[in-house]
């Protein structure tokens, strides 16, 4: 870190959005439904 506090702001919630995307994914692969690519 150390970075500008935007730039850090940015990384967090990118990295927040790829581990949602993974929550999700997991999610319904255990429900057997498949996930779209896009939305």
């Amino acid at each position: 870190m150390g970075d500008d506090p935007v730039t850090d702001v940015n990384r967090t919630r990118l990295w927040l959005n790829d581990a949602t995307s993974q929550v999700l994914a997991n999610g319904l692969d255990l429900l057997g439904v498949s996930a779209p690519e896009r939305m």
